[in-house]
């Protein structure tokens, strides 16, 4: 099991030890089948930074402080707010220096909540930009804060975080640390799924893990788990979102790739075509392009040639009204392998 506490000593963090004052320390898990030069897909689930990293609402964190001074807590609200606001415009220099401003307001009014609070967006800003030793330690950090408040090693925000912990582990190549930190919030929130099948942050959150540590897996090559875990993440992606979904695509493509490295062609045919119908009533999806080239890949590799260049070309016009450049390219490496084969 994934043991927080475990993690927190090997970090040299002690639970229920204040933070030292002034101190402040960022998935795309994409995949590429080399054989058939499947498109990289770049969305893992729900991977917006601007909706996956930053899960809290300001208008949440407004009821967590009890008001001691009116004025220097709405000057600290006002900070966050826009430090997110700066966040959602990818602003992350300026984010970064307002939470500093705000976590020294919330120190000098002994603001413990607060403290948190501002620690959790800067470890997820850090995780955001790839800075993953600052974003490790602060999620630790925040951690200990979280569980020296009473949490349980259960609550969603720790699973939160624990997920996070394990992404940065697998970027760190600490693949074994990693796959405990992946299994225990999977395995968690299946459990807590079971008895609150209604909560949909759950049901969010245990989709998330599912789809990190199926890519996680595809990466090992480890190809009938990856595609097991791929498909409970579909499936809660289905309850969550619905049919009509970028998602919903997104993961009818893993299924799809996943399935032709399985051998199993027909399978990937299946999924791909389901993915290309549903991505059409999707027309803001700007890599889209990338499902209509993997199915021309693998109807050029069937030796349907007539259907290979008929998807590679949706693919290239659909890359080309997105303004997708490497989408643009994967559909000209399709239609050029075809070249090779056919000449009509």
């Amino acid at each position: 099991m994934w043991k927080i506490l475990n993690w927190c000593r090997r970090n040299g963090v002690a639970l229920g030890t204040n933070l030292v004052r002034g101190q402040s320390q960022s998935l795309v898990v994409s995949h590429r089948l080399p054989a058939l030069r499947f498109s990289q897909q770049k969305r893992g689930f729900l991977h917006n930074h601007k909706v996956a990293t930053f899960p809290v609402a300001i208008a949440g964190f407004l009821n967590l402080f009890q008001r001691k001074e009116e004025e220097d807590e709405s000057e600290l609200i006002t900070t966050i707010k826009r430090a997110v606001l700066m966040i959602q415009r990818d602003e992350f220099k300026v984010a970064e220096q307002l939470l500093h401003v705000a976590l020294k307001l919330a120190q000098e009014q002994q603001n413990e909540d607060g403290v948190t609070y501002i620690y959790d967006l800067m470890a997820n800003l850090a995780f955001a930009q790839g800075e993953f030793t600052k974003a490790e330690k602060l999620f630790v950090q925040t951690m200990q804060r979280v569980i020296g408040g009473g949490a349980p090693q259960d609550d969603i925000k720790i699973l939160h975080m624990s997920l996070k912990l394990a992404k940065i582990c697998e970027e760190k190549q600490k693949f074994e640390e990693a796959e405990v930190g992946y299994e225990f919030c999977v395995n968690t929130l299946e459990k807590k799924v079971e008895h609150d099948p209604h909560d949909e942050d759950l049901l969010t959150l245990w989709a998330m893990s599912l789809d990190w540590y199926a890519r996680f897996l595809l990466d090992k090559n480890r190809l009938s788990e990856a595609f097991s875990y791929f498909k409970k993440a579909y499936n809660m992606c289905l309850k969550v979102n619905g049919e009509i979904h970028e998602q919903t695509v997104v993961l009818l493509n893993d299924l799809g790739s996943v399935s032709f490295l399985k051998g199993d062609h027909g399978a990937a045919m299946d999924y791909l075509t389901k993915a290309v119908e549903i991505g059409k009533h999707l027309p803001n999806m700007n890599d889209f392009s990338s499902v209509y080239v993997n199915l021309g890949n693998v109807c050029l590799q069937q030796k349907m040639y007539e259907e290979a260049k008929r998807h590679c070309k949706e693919g290239q016009l659909n890359a080309t009204r997105h303004n997708n450049a490497d989408g643009i390219q994967e559909a000209n490496l399709c239609l050029e392998e075809l070249s090779k084969v056919w000449r009509k």
